[in-house]
């Protein structure tokens, strides 16, 4: 188990850099400072890096109960830990990453053609390491205290990047995910997407936390 949570580690960040190094190169100070955050724009990038954290939880727990490491990080770092560490965000963060797979390879593959070190990022971001932590959770996570008023948080996560989406896009006319572009497909429509995208979110946080309930591959969640 260490050894598989070990190697999503290393795959998740090291992911995260290489897709980074590929989207920002040659910019100046400036120009740096907004393809950083337009890198940060995408709901892909901002949960694979929700999912490198939380596989850095059990890493670094590893670390100190080898005693690799005995210092402390610090009382942010620390803070981010527990945070991380709850059954109910590891689990919110595998919906979440779960979305991010369904929606790339049924929508956005067919128009996105990456080649080179892209194509191995972009597999790596989309499907490998969506599959690996999925597999994680399932088999080997503490989904102990697991309710379903849990989806009343786990929502807030996409409805805020929703609306910061259409925001952004409306400013700098620049939309990341085509299905939610005002400019080409209108109010209307993509309302109509986001809600679509919506119940399909909450049937899966309702098949999430059924799954985590019942106890399986982890310890049980109480009742």
């Amino acid at each position: 188990m260490l050894i598989c949570r070990v190697a999503l580690f290393a795959l998740s960040w090291l992911t995260l850099i290489a897709q980074y190094l590929l989207m920002v190169p040659g910019h100046t100070n400036s120009s740096l400072i907004m393809a950083t955050l337009n890198f940060f724009g995408y709901f892909t990038i901002l949960t694979v890096t929700s999912v490198a954290l939380a596989t850095t939880v059990p890493v670094i727990h590893a670390a100190r109960a080898r005693g690799i490491w005995a210092g402390s990080p610090g009382p942010v770092f620390e803070t981010l830990l527990r945070f991380f560490d709850r059954p109910a965000v590891r689990a919110g963060i595998g919906l979440n990453i779960l979305l991010v797979c369904v929606v790339y390879n049924t929508l956005l593959a067919p128009i996105h053609n990456p080649t080179g070190l892209g194509a191995l990022t972009n597999a790596s971001l989309h499907t490998l390491i969506p599959v690996l932590y999925l597999i994680d959770w399932a088999l080997y996570s503490d989904k102990s205290d697991m309710r379903y008023e849990d989806l009343a948080f786990w929502i807030i996560y996409p409805g805020a990047y929703g609306v910061f989406h259409i925001f952004r896009g409306l400013i700098f006319g620049d939309f990341v995910y085509p299905f939610l572009d005002i400019n080409e497909l209108g109010a209307i429509s993509v309302s109509v997407n986001m809600l679509i995208l919506g119940a399909v979110y909450v049937i899966g946080a309702v098949a999430f936390i059924s799954f985590g309930r019942r106890g399986w591959g982890g310890p049980p969640a109480s009742e």
